[in-house]
């Protein structure tokens, strides 16, 4: 999604599942962006009976795209994705992931972003 003076524009979405490969995605920017400032926010929604992860490598943007003065993000306060509930027996993790607490502190980061191997002694 690209957020610009004129309202969000989605420009592209990509429904793939891959397991421990690199998928090349490119996107050529057109129109109303290009004429002002504009944001892309990157979202990856995952089912709840599983786990996954969107990872994002070698982003390049062209020498003239400059960092704007005004680094909010519209709409901050109300983004679509909401926060997923747990099933039961399952504890969240910081980033709404959910996890089985029989893999909390087994030096595996089950989560994604550390939260099952938090206060581990």
């Amino acid at each position: 999604t690209s957020y610009y003076e004129g309202g969000s524009q989605l420009m592209a979405v990509l429904k793939n599942t891959a397991k421990n490969v690199w998928l090349k995605y490119s996107i050529t920017i057109e129109g109303p962006p290009l004429d002002g400032n504009f944001q892309f926010v990157l979202e990856g929604v995952s089912p709840l009976d599983r786990n996954g992860f969107l990872l994002l490598d070698d982003l390049s943007m062209t020498p003239y795209c400059e960092i704007a003065s005004d680094q909010h993000l519209p709409g901050d306060n109300d983004l679509t994705t909401p926060k997923p509930n747990c099933p039961s027996g399952q504890l969240d993790c910081a980033n709404g992931n959910c996890y089985n607490p029989i893999v909390t502190c087994n030096f595996v980061d089950d989560c994604g972003d550390g939260t099952d191997e938090q206060d581990c002694t």
